[in-house]
């Protein structure tokens, strides 16, 4: 198998060069010329250094020179990159600064410059580093060229911004530990790509032009950032410990004598082992209680599937990501530090290692080893290892395996392979896993019955992707097996088949303020394990239109037939089990939050919903009244009719009043109605970067039933009052 593979690298991915001809070299810094992180770029050091301001738009219109000229310059000393960046204005023109908070996606919506690398020029992956013209930050990685997107990491790099008559000035330090640089002896390639948006024009504009159809971080298509030598990178030690503190009342049937004061301390450790080897530390892991998780509402028998979010699990993400994620995933860290009730439980402590090899060539073996253990019941142990042979540039084959050992009981195993391909232009991929889950079968309540044995149970994806200009072609087929539970994953749906099939066709037109129309046929199929018994289906086609005004409107249609083999509770109804088909229908509008105020609508209507009719009509609303306070509506109200059933209505409501006085300091306050479930929820959080990469958090959060629940004992109050406090240690051995 692995000989078959890397026969179709060779020939489908060759040597992978890079496809850009954009080339520069970096200024070494001498001495002690290193520039005032001030946003001024008066140092003298900068008019020694290269300067590069060819971009190219990527948007609206691809390939065209952009209306506006931006220039960046590169310096570095032995332990950091300068990024210089001048962004010119049109006549009369001013920066859009309204994101003052730190990690937002809306950042991209301002006057935004990004610095994207390739640190270990494998064309694959990006580390991003974003900061628009308010001084808001924002950093990220993107994996397989923004197949995975997380932007939950937090580096520690500086960055400040001046508006100067027509135009603005972003300047940035990004220390060679935030890059996690390999220390490597002799000049080094990295990959480098500059992007900027310009709101007046809905603009996008890149020093490396990349092909709009194949997103915002195709790594293949960076330019080269060359001169990079005698760097020190040592051995960065990184130290995240934090104490924790609050007030909690969940059950108070649990605390007879009174609401309980809780108080907890840990730590995240993080060093470099090797020239490209990486090892980790936590103890007593936080699970991430001041995070803020999307609100979701479940209107179907399936799981919801929530992100990582805990620095420790983060950190060499690129080398654990396995599996179709939100679908089936034999690994999913976001397991560890749940018990079978999916309840926290404390987190002892951990390690980890993980790296890159060098095996000749552009080739490269990449590993990662994981163990954790858990305050459960009994005390669990979590071990995951993971192996990857990086053939070219582009493509690998791996393995992984992860056991759960619960005490002295018998292990839950799961193991299996995988692969990924891509072509040298970029445009089509391959990719697939087979996996197998094995654990011990749950005892029989007959005393006559043998002994528990091995349940075994299996799953795999085989998926093929092309990203062409004017079309776009994706087909996949999916295969889980009814006992396959892998004890460290995420499984949204046991025993079934689903093939998946889609093509977008897409035509970039500047008629009547278009930007783009897309046509998109869909279609999907699923039967059970064994291909005996037809699941469901679905098959529509849908229209998109994309003003360069930021407008934006779609109109969608299914046909769609789903099977139910076991009755479910849905808001209180039961659903019985049959064959339910219809038509389902999709509308909408919305305006970009790239203007101010935004809102959305939306409309969909399901002829034949369990045997019923659905319909859920959406909305939401942002309002930004100065750059320090925003304002942001949503909700969504259902009509249902279900079999036996009088007709009735769910709704929920979300309100989310964000208040930001500095870069460092912001407020958000969240109240969500969720009348499918009958509570409330109120957060209330305060975050304070008081040092670079350390924070104080303040958090109030609070769960209330209302309606026929009120008096439920199952729907338990919740009342969270925490204090967190975060500091960053950082030393270079």
């Amino acid at each position: 198998m692995a000989l078959l593979l890397s026969g179709l690298v060779g020939s489908v991915a060759g040597a992978q060069p890079s496809e850009t001809s954009r080339v520069l070299r970096a200024t070494r810094i001498d001495g002690d010329r290193q520039p005032t992180i001030d946003g001024q770029l008066d140092d003298p050091i900068w008019a020694e250094a290269h300067e590069a301001d060819d971009f190219v738009e990527r948007r609206p219109v691809q390939g065209a020179i952009p209306p506006v000229r931006t220039a960046f310059r590169v310096l570095f000393d032995r332990e950091a990159l300068y990024v210089g960046i001048r962004l010119e204005m049109a006549e009369g023109e001013e920066a859009r600064a309204v994101e003052l908070a730190r990690d937002s996606l809306a950042i991209f919506s301002d006057d935004a410059v990004t610095v994207k690398v390739d640190v270990r020029h494998d064309h694959r992956n990006t580390v991003g580093f974003t900061v628009n013209s308010a001084g808001a930050q924002l950093d990220y990685i993107a994996i397989d060229n923004g197949r995975v997107f997380r932007r939950e990491v937090d580096a520690v790099w500086e960055s400040a911004v001046t508006e100067v008559p027509g135009a603005w000035i972003a300047e940035m330090r990004l220390p060679f530990t935030a890059l996690g640089l390999a220390d490597v002896v002799g000049e080094r390639v990295v990959g480098l790509n500059i992007t900027r948006d310009h709101n007046a024009a809905r603009g996008t504009y890149d020093w490396a032009a990349m092909p709009v159809q194949l997103g915002a971080f195709s790594a293949q298509h960076y330019g080269d950032l060359l001169g990079l030598d005698d760097v020190e990178t040592g051995r960065p030690l990184i130290l995240l410990p934090y104490v924790l503190g609050g007030l909690r009342e969940d059950d108070p049937t649990r605390f007879p004598s009174g609401t309980p004061w809780t108080v907890s301390a840990g730590m995240d450790a993080r060093m470099r082992l090797a020239e490209d080897v990486w090892g980790e530390l936590t103890a007593l892991t936080d699970f991430a209680q001041v995070d803020l998780d999307t609100p979701q509402v479940n209107l179907d028998r399936f799981p919801l599937f929530f992100p990582e979010r805990r620095p420790f699990f983060l950190n060499g993400l690129d080398v654990f990501t396995f599996g179709a994620e939100g679908q089936a995933q034999p690994f999913f860290t976001r397991r560890i530090g749940l018990d079978q009730d999916r309840s926290e439980v404390l987190i002892w402590g951990g390690a980890k290692a993980y790296g890159r090899v060098p095996l000749g060539g552009s080739n490269r073996l990449t590993f990662g080893v994981l163990d954790v253990l858990t305050d459960e019941d009994p005390i669990t142990n979590y071990g995951v290892g993971r192996l990857r042979l990086d053939l070219g540039e582009a493509s690998y084959i791996g393995a992984i395996a992860t056991v759960r050992t619960p005490g002295d009981q018998r292990n839950d195993v799961t193991a299996g392979a995988d692969f990924f391909v891509r072509a040298a232009d970029g445009k089509l991929e391959l990719s697939g896993f087979a996996s197998g889950s094995f654990g011990p079968e749950d005892p029989s309540d007959d005393p006559d019955a043998p002994p528990p044995g091995i349940e075994r149970g299996a799953a795999g994806r085989l998926a093929a992707r092309y990203r062409g200009r004017v079309a776009r072609a994706e087909i996949s087929g999916l295969w889980v097996g009814p006992d396959f539970d892998p004890a460290v994953g995420f499984v949204r749906r046991q025993d079934t088949v689903q093939l998946d099939a889609e093509l977008t066709l897409q035509r970039r037109t500047d008629a009547m303020g278009l930007e783009n129309v897309d046509v998109i046929f869909r279609g999907a199929q699923l039967f059970d394990s064994t291909f005996d018994t037809h699941q469901g289906s679905r098959g529509g086609a849908e229209i998109a239109l994309g003003w360069v005004s930021g407008w934006y409107a779609y109109a969608r249609a299914d046909y769609v037939e789903d099977v139910v083999f076991e009755s479910f509770d849905l808001a209180g109804r039961t659903v019985q089990p049959g064959t339910y088909r219809g038509l389902q229908t999709f509308f909408g509008i919305s305006r970009s939050d790239a203007r101010n105020p935004y809102f959305s609508l939306d409309y969909d209507a399901v002829s034949s919903y369990f045997g019923g009719v659905r319909q859920t009509a959406s909305a939401s609303f942002g309002v930004t009244a100065t750059r320090h306070v925003r304002l942001v509506l949503s909700g969504a109200l259902s009509h249902l009719e279900l079999p036996s059933y009088d007709p009735f209505f769910l709704w929920t409501a979300n309100a989310r009043l964000t208040v930001a006085p500095t870069t460092t300091l912001q407020l958000d306050a969240i109240f969500q109605v969720d009348a499918v479930a009958e509570v409330t929820g109120t957060l209330v959080r305060l975050r304070w970067r008081y040092l670079p990469g350390s924070d104080l958090f303040l958090v109030y959060r609070e769960r209330r039933p209302y309606g026929d629940t009120r008096g439920d004992p199952d729907q338990a109050l919740e009342r969270r009052a925490l204090l967190k406090l975060i500091f960053r240690f950082d030393a270079l051995l």
